[in-house]
């Protein structure tokens, strides 16, 4: 969402100054993180936390590469290369070259996965994206339990979000207390 604001201040301040080119590795402009548990909990439609749809990137000529991952950055060439996330007919992804003479790396954070047997299995999430919550909701509808490991904001909310879809819902935190982070 950072990365996003900061596009939304140079277009406000100088529309006219900078040519704006954005790697985003989801296949949506950006939104309202903060939401997600609407979504999972059926409270919102996916359209309903998008912050920039891709009209408005559009209406403010900003090219957005939605559905490709930033790979590396050519610093000599000022070249960012990025790879989409669908193959070519011949089975290979294609790789996407960008130039730049400014860059901004807003990178976004990563869910913590403890080092645990299993949690490469089946029915094992994270909790980040609008795709997470489909593939969570998917399961959810044809599960009777859940454990969400992490008894933090989010973990809160994804049990929270859980319960909407009548699944019983345990969290295990290893702190003494829930939401350790926020509350003292």
């Amino acid at each position: 969402m950072a990365g996003a604001r900061v596009i939304e201040e140079i277009v406000a301040r100088s529309p006219d100054r900078f040519e704006i080119t954005v790697f985003g590795d989801e296949p949506y402009g950006n939104y309202n993180r903060i939401q997600l548990s609407g979504v999972l909990g059926r409270l919102k439609d996916p359209a309903e936390i998008m912050l920039n749809p891709f009209e408005w990137y559009e209406q403010h000529r900003v090219r957005l590469h939605a559905g490709v991952r930033a790979e590396r950055i050519e610093r000599d060439a000022e070249v960012v290369v990025g790879r989409p996330a669908g193959r070519n007919g011949h089975g290979k992804s294609i790789e996407l070259e960008e130039p730049y003479h400014k860059l901004i790396i807003a990178t976004g954070s990563r869910p913590f996965v403890p080092p645990m047997e299993g949690r490469e299995k089946n029915g094992v999430f994270v909790f980040r994206t609008i795709d997470d919550c489909a593939s969570i909701a998917e399961w959810a509808g044809k599960s009777k339990r859940a454990v969400v490991i992490g008894g933090g904001l989010l973990g809160l909310e994804a049990a929270r979000g859980l319960l909407s879809h009548e699944v019983e819902v345990t969290v295990v935190e290893v702190a003494p207390q829930l939401m350790v982070q926020q509350l003292d």
